[in-house]
């Protein structure tokens, strides 16, 4: 991390990484962007030295760019991500926790991980 001081890092608007930088290394120079879309382009054509992106993203992005590298696996704290549904919506809560369950039970969820982000990691 030393290595990005005075390099301007790219990421994404209010993320844990916009956060962490900010917080932890504020002698790095951070290019903000909305979507990850555009900083992915940011950094393919140069307007970053490095990007900072969730770990499951930027490790698939990398291996299908092999003129990149995820240079650091992981960053500051380990954090999860969830699906959720406004508060009272219990039609679409109940929808998903049954999703989810049955993607759980049926093997499904298994599945689509070791096709996607298996071979990654």
């Amino acid at each position: 991390i030393a290595q990005l001081e005075g390099k301007t890092l790219i990421v994404n608007k209010g993320t844990s990484s916009d956060t962490y930088f900010t917080k932890h290394y504020p002698k790095v120079n951070l290019l903000k962007f909305e979507r990850n879309s555009d900083a992915f382009k940011a950094l393919t054509d140069g307007r970053g030295d490095a990007i900072s992106q969730d770990s499951t993203y930027a490790l698939a992005w990398a291996a299908k760019n092999p003129s990149y590298v995820a240079g650091i696996q992981s960053i500051g704290d380990q954090e999860f991500i969830a699906p959720a549904v406004k508060k009272g919506n219990t039609q679409l809560l109940n929808w998903l926790n049954t999703e989810i369950k049955q993607l759980r039970t049926n093997g499904e969820i298994n599945k689509i991980y070791d096709e996607t982000l298996k071979p990654i990691y």
